[in-house]
């Protein structure tokens, strides 16, 4: 009974209590920062896969814009014989292996997951057998092809009819007839 008395007369001692307070913080902090750290590996895993994946977006954009400018532009071909969308013919030239475009190297490594080797890409391109010079559904013949290539129907003596001024060295092509009033 004595000793009773004695740790009820004595003031409490908190000597352990604040290694606890600390250990808790201490956890606290650790959990905190294992969260954030798993956080940002996610991102960074998430941000590499995108790159790449944007990456190979805009090599296939690029390629088609490029197959577009040629085909505009009349690429491979000698002027008056450009590419007139006839079944069996090469969008990108003469010859038969001429209906692809590749390009390699085209588009410049991202260093993501795919490695450093620089994007590549190749356009194949068919001329539709349904429509064009050859068509099937609605074939272009002299009944339904347009007199002219361009007409213009200047209203006044002072009106140009037309005006081509050639951005570069490049020729304006034509194919088919001019009318100008």
């Amino acid at each position: 009974m004595r000793r009773l008395r004695q740790l009820l007369d004595r003031p409490a001692e908190d000597r352990g209590a604040t290694l606890i307070l600390v250990l808790f913080i201490v956890t606290v902090i650790g959990l905190a920062g294992a969260a954030l750290l798993t956080l940002s590996d996610t991102s960074i895993r998430t941000t590499v896969a995108l790159r790449d994946q944007a990456g190979n977006t805009y090599n296939a954009d690029g390629a088609a814009q490029v197959a577009i400018n040629n085909l505009r532009n009349g690429y491979g071909f000698t002027s008056p014989h450009l590419f007139d969308n006839a079944y069996g013919t090469a969008c990108f030239g003469s010859s038969a292996a001429a209906g692809t475009l590749n390009m390699s190297n085209f588009y410049p490594a991202t260093n993501g997951q795919n490695g450093n080797a620089a994007g590549s890409a190749s356009v194949v391109c068919t001329a539709d057998p349904a429509s064009g010079v050859n068509g099937t559904v609605v074939p272009i013949t002299g009944a339904n092809r347009p007199g002219q290539a361009i007409m213009t129907l200047g209203r006044d003596a002072d009106e140009d009819g037309i005006n081509v001024k050639a951005l570069s060295s490049n020729p304006f092509s034509v194919k088919g007839t001019i009318k100008s009033n």
